[in-house]
């Protein structure tokens, strides 16, 4: 039984839709009459048979299915959606040794067995933490009794309505392959319908498949890859749409509706096989080598049409970003950050840590993420190499307090939190282990409290969490008991090349520059097209380094004479003289008279 709700995401009151806000389950019957099934009297074995096996009665009653094992259907593909328990039941034991059988289950399900599975933070991530247990099942290192699991030969794993991955066992070798939307993760857009949901969606997704092999079910594999794009963009579409009205005034699913576009729609979808590599990205697999990374780089600045719009892309407010490492350190930040704000009565901070090289907009990412999450979060920044005694830092203890008892969560930046106090490095830490502790300081003989807030701590010293945690200094001024109070941190990659073959620093270049020109020179743009000189953006995007991160990017156009001008070309630089205050001179010209490939 469901009980539904007209509702709009976007608070539209003439957009609702019928979408499911209680599901209060099945009801059984008193007496279970197991139904004699009638198959089709034609000869001809049927080319697809699909299964929905919701672990009623229908998996052990033989006399229901027995028709499966007949001969004459050796050759139908058998598309089972398995509910849990997986792999059990006399079904599955008559199935399993199906020379086509596909087995579509959720991600979820094989969390719910153990499966150690991240959630939301990268589709790498996801992918690799899924390969990682399937290997372990399969050697028989965990997991035993789902092991049949791992011999699957066509396995679909659905994560949500935004992804799947499809794993293929030829009894000897495991094939992945990752399907991912780009713009989101798994569960964001479900998100969006805070809760409601529909009921149907693996069914949509199994008729967004069939839609794909219907004509030519024997030859199958050659149709699986857009077949689960299609299956993904009619479950999605099923969630869009709701529930319909139909002609009786009765509620119904959205036939034809949900499989319309299916074609062209399915291109959202993209498509990456995968290994065993902790650290291996799809934008590295997507573009290969320089050459290729710096022309999507151009074309992104240019027109925001790139290959690398085919890779994963966070976006948080105005902040974006392609690093795998940054978009899993901001997603696991912002999950941090709402699960805190969830949680009434605390009283203790949320401490998170910051790191970057100068420049890199350590405090600018975390203020973007919290302003997706709620509009009760008020930023506040201190720096501590201004602050001259301990006593400065009370009075900062003293504004956030006041800050919280107003009903705003304060988001506190301690900038530069590693710098000396009287000549001794990381000086401060030790006045933080209270507050972060407990949410209260001692100022006198006074104990006050703080309030509900979030502390951001951002580096100066160290560009890494690595670094900091190496550094010996720490040490001495409870460096360990000030990382036990942490309960996340950030590295941020920053625009300048982090070793010799990170080829990937011009895409970050590339999303900071458009992101730039956007704001500081609209009047270059032809609608979305930046008219800018191939010199003056191989420069930009290529020069060794900038002196001051992205700040001295954005200096450079700021500098620049685009008032009124329509294009960017190489007389509105500034002069070498002005250019040497942000990057070497010799090298931006350098730069200049190179084309960007």
């Amino acid at each position: 039984m469901c009980i539904l709700e007209r509702y709009s995401p976007s608070k539209d009151k003439y957009n609702k839709k019928n979408l499911v806000r209680i599901f209060s389950g099945f009801k059984k019957p008193e007496k279970i009459i197991k139904p004699e099934l009638n198959y089709p009297n034609d000869e001809t074995p049927p080319q697809v048979v699909v299964i929905h096996d919701d672990n009623k009665y229908f998996r052990d009653s033989e006399n229901l299915w027995s028709q499966f094992q007949n001969s004459d259907w050796i050759n139908s593909l058998f598309i089972l959606k398995m509910s849990r328990p997986l792999v059990r039941g006399d079904l599955w034991k008559s199935l399993k040794n199906q020379s086509n059988l596909i087995v579509i289950i959720r991600a979820d399900d094989l969390r719910e067995k153990g499966l150690r599975i991240s959630r939301s933070l990268s589709w790498e991530r996801s992918a690799y933490d899924f390969l990682n247990e399937m290997e372990k099942i399969r050697k028989g290192e965990c997991n035993s009794h789902i092991k049949d699991i791992s011999q699957c030969k066509n396995l679909i794993v659905r994560f949500g309505v935004d992804g799947a991955i499809l794993y293929q066992f030829d009894g000897e070798k495991a094939n992945y392959t990752l399907f991912f939307d780009p713009e989101v993760l798994e569960g964001a857009l479900e998100q969006r319908y805070d809760g409601r949901y529909m009921k149907g969606l693996r069914s949509a997704f199994i008729s967004g498949l069939i839609h794909e092999i219907q004509n030519n079910p024997l030859n199958y594999r050659d149709k699986l890859i857009e077949g689960i794009k299609k299956g993904i963009i009619a479950s999605r579409n099923l969630l869009e749409i709701g529930f319909i009205t139909d002609e009786t005034e009765k509620m119904n699913y959205p036939f034809p509706e949900m499989f319309k576009n299916l074609d062209e729609d399915k291109g959202k979808i993209q498509d990456v096989e995968f290994v065993d590599k902790i650290n291996w990205k799809i934008m590295e697999q997507k573009l290969k080598g320089e050459d290729e990374v710096s022309k999507a780089a151009g074309q992104y600045v240019k027109s925001k049409e790139s290959v690398l719009l085919q890779s994963p892309i966070a976006e948080f407010g105005e902040l974006r970003t392609v690093d795998r490492k940054e978009i899993e350190s901001f997603h696991n930040s912002r999950n941090l950050i709402l699960d805190y704000l969830s949680k009434k009565n605390l009283k203790d901070p949320l401490s998170i840590a910051v790191f970057g090289p100068p420049g890199s907009g350590k405090s600018f990412g975390v203020t973007q993420i919290a302003k997706t999450i709620s509009e009760d979060i008020e930023p506040i920044e201190f720096n501590l190499s201004q602050f001259q005694s301990p006593s400065d830092l009370f009075s900062a203890f003293h504004i956030i307090q006041s800050t919280s008892l107003t009903g705003k969560t304060p988001l506190v930046f301690f900038d530069e939190f590693d710098s000396d106090l009287d000549n001794i490095p990381y000086g401060w830490l030790k006045y933080f282990l209270a507050p972060m502790n407990d949410g209260t300081f001692k100022q006198g003989e006074i104990i006050h409290p703080i309030g509900k807030c979030i502390f951001v701590f951002a580096g100066g010293r160290n560009k890494t969490f690595e670094e900091f945690d190496n550094d010996k200094d720490k040490d001495q001024v409870k460096g360990a008991d000030f990382i036990s109070r942490l309960r996340g941190y950030i590295d941020i990659a920053g625009i300048d090349k982090k070793t010799e073959h990170d080829y990937l620093y011009m895409i970050r270049r590339a999303m900071v520059l458009r992101s730039i020109l956007e704001r500081k020179a609209k009047n270059i743009f032809l609608e979305s097209e930046a008219n800018i000189d191939p010199s003056v953006l191989n420069a930009l995007i290529k020069v060794p380094e900038y002196k001051h991160g992205v700040r001295s990017m954005e200096a450079i156009i700021e500098m620049s004479i685009l008032s009124n001008m329509r294009h960017f070309e190489r007389s509105a630089l500034p002069a070498s003289e002005q250019l040497k205050l942000h990057v070497d001179a010799f090298e931006f010209k350098k730069c200049l008279n190179e084309q960007l490939n």
